[in-house]
């Protein structure tokens, strides 16, 4: 029986017909093919939530506005809070909750959008250079070259 990959006729055995019809595919070309959907899907991803997000922010104690424009009050942002947090646990302690505060934030609204899309790139940058250097030629070995 032969079966056609990528337009080649090639007779399979059982082995193979069990791993895919398509295993002969050289591994640079399966990790760029893998950049490229990560990179549309993710970028897609990140353009669709983008466009569906809000900038509210959930549990605000309050609203200051400035301008034009209004401000969420965070429990977080209080004097007050950071001076018994810091009383407590140190400059490290509150220095921790800040960072806390800044990774939760990256999971909600466009912010979200933009974790996507930096993440999906970086992933996509990834695939493509481990596909170029998996096509690069090794070094020609010296030591085989020389007599001792």
């Amino acid at each position: 029986m032969q079966e056609k990959c990528r337009g080649q006729k090639k007779k399979m055995s059982a082995a193979e017909k069990q791993d895919g019809p398509c295993q002969g595919t050289p591994l640079p070309l399966r990790f760029y093919r893998a950049g490229i959907c990560v990179l549309s899907a993710g970028l897609l991803s990140a353009a669709t939530v983008y466009l569906t997000a809000s900038d509210a922010k959930d549990g605000a104690i309050g609203y200051e506005s400035a301008g034009n424009h209004s401000y969420a009050i965070m429990p977080g942002d209080s004097k007050l809070y950071q001076y018994d947090l810091e009383r407590i646990g140190g400059k490290s302690a509150v220095m921790a909750a800040e960072l806390n505060d800044w990774l939760a934030s990256l999971w909600h609204g466009r912010q979200l959008a933009y974790t996507l899309a930096f993440l999906s790139v970086g992933t996509a940058v990834a695939c493509f250079i481990l596909a170029h250097l998996l096509t690069l030629q090794p070094w020609p070995n010296d030591t085989d070259d020389r007599d001792n």
